[in-house]
């Protein structure tokens, strides 16, 4: 059986169990290792399936007016590298995101050819409803709905 390669003083657990003594020896601090432009890439591809649907449902629905908004849930790796992008608590294209992203913007339904344009996008934190939580952190869409065309 292998024991703990910390060295504790003597008497370390006699005196911690009294209340004498409080905390153990700290080890040495680890470096921080800057993640791989891969791993970014990958971080934000998990949006992809949540934004081609938003995109979809919405180019698709027959609601009055053309501007649809939505809402997604990011992690805070996500929301930091959408931030060094150029997202802010505006609306706001995002060129490196939507080329991360690769979404497909025009669908062919029911015998028509319908899709959006000017698709923006905005970071936001919401204040969590239990106290002492941290915030929740959005990725909020906007975009305009096209006409539908009739396929030929």
């Amino acid at each position: 059986m292998n024991l703990r390669t910390l060295n504790y003083p003597q008497k370390y657990w006699f005196n911690l169990h009294n209340h004498i003594q409080c905390d153990p020896p700290l080890e040495a601090p680890r470096k921080h290792r800057h993640p791989t432009q891969n791993r970014l890439e990958r971080c934000l591809l998990h949006l992809y399936p949540y934004v081609q649907r938003i995109v979809y449902s919405g180019a698709i629905d027959r609601k009055k007016g053309h501007v649809r908004s939505t809402k997604i849930p990011i992690n805070p790796e996500q929301f930091n590298l959408i931030e060094k992008m150029g997202g802010c608590s505006r609306y706001n294209q995002i060129i490196q995101l939507e080329n991360i992203l690769q979404l497909e913007y025009s669908f062919e339904h029911k015998g028509y050819r319908r899709g959006i344009g000017n698709i923006q996008f905005r970071l936001q934190k919401q204040k969590s409803i239990i106290v002492g939580k941290r915030p929740l952190l959005l990725l909020r869409l906007r975009f305009q709905q096209k006409h539908p065309e009739l396929i030929d």
